[in-house]
């Protein structure tokens, strides 16, 4: 029987090794004998992966998985088909476990044991500079790299949709909080990257992001506007440039988290 105060870390990688690193080290002291990590790996050369692992041998289990490049949502899905445990966390190659996250997650698995979902809260930021906090609300995106989703809710919903690029772990956030059977953490356990994928400007990003307000039961001007956000903030950083675009937001979210 599964012990229900342990965890499968999944991470999904793709030809980005020292990302993947950076992950793994933060993680490699902090996971406990009975959890385990499951790597999906869509790289041109596994071995580096394999062979670094090997090396380090770690006190917990450990999988690696090979699957034809496909996107990062049937990688998550087929990692979760994998895991072991019914607790599941779900980070990217260079997403950053802080320092006692998994204490923090043992904590909450023992004043909340009858919950299917913990949201916890984030750091972010861009180039390693982490120096915005992200508290998850009822209402706001939750943080998929600082939830854990009991293997149940996979069940109920399906895992991530294949069919969006970008906004499939927000889609099924949507959908797994209407469960009621989640609780929220204002404490952050990971560190996220703002320079990310997520974060371009595409006309993919900005037509699924628009999808996402809506299906967050947002307004139609209220999602044009998230989106068309996206414009503006590269339009900006083309005239001021990325350092001092880094440092606008830096205030910016000083400035409003005072007020």
């Amino acid at each position: 029987m599964p012990n229900k105060k342990a965890i499968s870390v999944i991470i999904p990688t793709y030809n980005d090794f020292s990302a993947f690193i950076c992950t793994y080290q933060s993680i490699y002291k902090q996971l406990l004998i009975d959890d385990e990590l499951i790597i999906v790996d869509s790289s041109d050369d596994i071995s580096k992966i394999t062979n670094y692992i090997n090396r380090e041998k770690p006190k917990f289990k450990i999988s690696t998985f090979w699957i034809n490049p496909s996107g990062i949502y049937p990688a998550m899905n087929y990692g979760i088909k994998k895991c072991s445990n019914l607790l599941i966390q779900i980070l990217n190659s260079g997403d950053i476990y802080l320092p006692q996250t998994r204490e923090k997650i043992l904590r909450e698995l023992n004043r909340n044991p009858e919950a299917k979902i913990f949201v916890f809260g984030q750091l972010a930021g861009y180039g390693g500079l982490q120096s915005m906090k992200f508290s998850p609300t009822e209402d706001s995106l939750w943080p998929h790299q600082s939830a854990l989703v009991h293997f149940d809710v996979y069940k109920i919903f399906g895992g991530y949709t294949e069919k969006f690029k970008l906004i499939s772990d927000q889609v099924f956030f949507a959908n797994a909080r209407k469960l009621k059977s989640h609780v929220i953490i204002n404490e952050p356990i990971t560190s996220y990257d703002l320079e990310g994928v997520s974060s371009k400007l595409s006309l993919v990003n900005i037509r699924e992001t628009y999808i996402l307000w809506r299906i967050m039961g947002k307004s139609r001007p209220y999602s044009a506007i998230k989106s068309f956000f996206l414009i503006i903030k590269v339009f900006i950083k083309k005239i001021i440039g990325s350092q001092n675009l880094i440092k606008l937001r830096i205030i910016l979210f000083k400035y409003y988290s005072e007020e």
